[in-house]
């Protein structure tokens, strides 16, 4: 089974996730429901599951950005054709499960910014219903590189872009903002990693949220989510969000009298 990393977030924090949805012309059975809260404790995420459990397996990041899940065979993890995996690509994989013991949800902890990987250490607590994810420093990582200093648009269009963001994501976004933060916090000004440090916002910890809210959002949130970290990276009145001078209407042409 293969899982992309920048969409199974999405789906694990919506608030209260109904299960096994059937067709619409058919009969509703009746679903379990999961319900969470997540908060950030220090430099840690816990997210506490209300009707299901969480539960750890292996994966391997492919190529193409996706995630494979791996099995184990006499001690080896094993990817579905057999062949043994690449430690180096090996990653951890959370399984929401149901009160049935089905899985609703798989969330690969597979945070990249740039080329840089980011371990976050996974553990379960209180038989398996708390999830702690805690951000580790990369190993090599030097974050006492002077800032990149970039010209930065105005604040009314960083406003209107952070609007424009902001309505493309809710609660489904909880566990990558807060992981975000997390790392942000845990290595410094990640924005250093992807395109030097961001105008207005001060800690890395700041960049660290909105980049993992755009990681855990999915598709649609990425794009609007690249963005806004374009939109106040770029010059003053560069951008789709500045006013622009309306054009001028070229008043109608006054008809010559009949002679």
């Amino acid at each position: 089974m293969e899982f992309r990393s920048t969409t199974a977030a999405a789906t694990l924090v919506i608030g209260a996730l109904t299960l096994g949805a059937a067709p619409a012309h058919a009969q509703q059975p009746e679903t379990p429901n999961l319900a969470y809260s997540t908060t950030l404790v220090d430099k840690t995420v816990v997210t506490v599951l209300r009707g299901g459990t969480f539960e750890l397996s292996k994966g391997t990041r492919l190529e193409d950005g996706g995630v494979e899940r791996l099995t184990e065979r006499d001690g080896t993890l094993v990817r579905a054709d057999g062949s043994a995996a690449d430690p180096a690509r090996t990653v951890d994989i959370v399984d929401v499960k149901d009160a049935t013991g089905a899985v609703a949800v798989a969330l690969p902890l597979d945070f990249r910014f740039g080329e840089v990987s980011v371990p976050v250490r996974p553990a379960l607590d209180e038989d398996d219903t708390v999830l702690r994810l805690t951000p580790e420093k990369p190993a090599g990582l030097d974050i006492s590189q002077p800032l990149a200093v970039k010209p930065v648009a105005s604040e009314v269009e960083n406003q209107r872009a952070l609007n424009n963001l902001a309505t493309h994501f809710g609660l489904a976004t909880a566990i990558g903002g807060f992981v975000g933060t997390a790392i942000g916090a845990t290595i410094g000004c990640v924005a250093t990693l992807v395109a030097g440090c961001i105008g207005g916002l001060a800690t890395g910890a700041s960049v660290g949220g909105i980049i993992g809210t755009i990681v855990a959002g999915g598709p649609a949130l990425i794009a609007t989510g690249i963005e806004y970290l374009t939109t106040v990276q770029a010059p003053d009145g560069t951008t789709r969000w500045a006013d622009k001078p309306k054009p001028q209407t070229a008043a109608p042409a006054q008809a010559e009298p009949a002679k």
